[in-house]
């Protein structure tokens, strides 16, 4: 279909250059900022990172997945979000102080709340952009994508360069989630109906609980260490934040880019089995062959790479990036089968599956 393969250039391209980008982003900061300041961060992450899998996907995909009536069934995906997002922060602004406490953390405390602004100008930005993407508008999204990215790493450089320590990496978080709200908004043309229908509210909230626990499941699988490394110092957690963020290049630069553009073309098809068997498993294959490689060549290169890339005070994070990049090599390919799990209507399976 030309509008996937449309879909699926928009992506490389986008990946091209906010990886070129990116990676140029992490190595000014790890320059400037030491493990500790990176550990502060995690804590502040631990959070956020829970949060935002808890509505990123069941909502986009909900979103996506209902077809037809596109403003019942987001102005509900839309109206639910927020008043989850809303509780959330309220509760998490509350209970900031207690958390750095535990922790012993001076800048915890902070980090966090700032970083629930982030959350929530993210969680307005999800049913916008899932309108653009359930309407192949590529184009669009990976253009403002690309933005958000280049003002992110910007700011990671230029703030780390101005000594701000820890904020370096979450001012900049809050300033291009705002502009990415603003963005897709504007794009997508989205505005919420006050009174939608009463059903749309149970399509979404009958095709987001499997998909909400399952997240909620994963979630507890990539943070239960975190949570537990942190109780050992802010310089421990450091090294395995780092050694984990660096070691998911390919799961977020491949699986998750080739992911969003599988998930309308899969729910698209999903009336016609062989087109759908034949879409999922090109993904698949397009995905494990550029992924793989890449992988095991960080791998055996850990060492050298950590050291001459980013600093030797980096080296505490080789055995965990290399521990995860095992992980990482299947994880990236079950990016495309939970697209496909979503675009079938039965987010059940994958919940089944993390379970298990």
């Amino acid at each position: 279909d030309a509008r996937v393969e449309s879909g699926l250039r928009w992506s490389a391209a986008r990946q091209a250059v906010t990886g070129v980008i990116g990676a140029a982003g992490v190595l000014a900061y790890s320059r400037f900022l030491q493990p500790a300041d990176l550990g502060a961060v995690g804590l502040a992450f631990l959070v956020y990172d829970g949060l935002f899998l808890l509505v990123q996907a069941p909502i986009r995909d909900a979103v996506v997945y209902y077809q037809d009536r596109e403003g019942d069934h987001a102005s509900a995906a839309f109206w639910l979000l927020s008043g989850f997002s809303g509780a959330a922060v309220a509760l998490t602004m509350m209970l900031a102080g207690q958390f750095a406490r535990f922790y012993q953390s001076p800048f915890a405390a902070g980090l966090t709340r700032g970083m629930m602004i982030t959350f929530l100008l993210q969680s307005v930005a999800v049913v916008p952009a899932a309108l653009l993407l359930k309407r192949f508008q590529f184009a669009v999204h990976e253009s403002l994508q690309t933005a958000f990215f280049l003002v992110l790493f910007a700011g990671w450089v230029s703030l780390a360069l101005a000594g701000f320590g820890p904020w370096s990496l979450v001012i900049p978080s809050m300033i291009a989630s705002a502009f990415w709200a603003l963005t897709t908004w504007r794009a997508a043309g989205f505005r919420p109906a006050l009174w939608p229908n009463r059903n749309a509210f149970g399509d979404i909230l009958r095709f987001s609980r499997s998909l909400f626990g399952s997240k909620l499941l994963v979630y507890l699988k990539a943070k239960m260490d975190n949570a537990a490394v942190g109780t050992l110092g802010e310089a421990r957690l450091g090294w395995y934040s780092f050694g984990e963020d660096q070691s998911a290049f390919a799961m977020i630069g491949l699986g998750a880019a080739v992911a969003q553009v599988a998930l309308p073309a899969l729910a698209a098809a999903r009336d016609r089995l062989e087109e759908f068997r034949r879409i999922y498993l090109e993904m698949l294959r397009l995905t494990a062959t550029l992924s793989t490689p890449m992988q095991i060549g960080a791998f055996v290169l850990a060492d050298l790479g950590i050291a001459v890339i980013f600093g030797q005070q980096w080296l505490g994070a080789v055995p965990v990036f290399r521990a995860y990049l095992g992980f990482r090599l299947i994880n990236t390919l079950l990016e495309i089968t939970d697209a496909a799990t979503s675009a079938m209507g039965r987010p059940d399976i994958r919940l089944a599956v993390d379970a298990a």
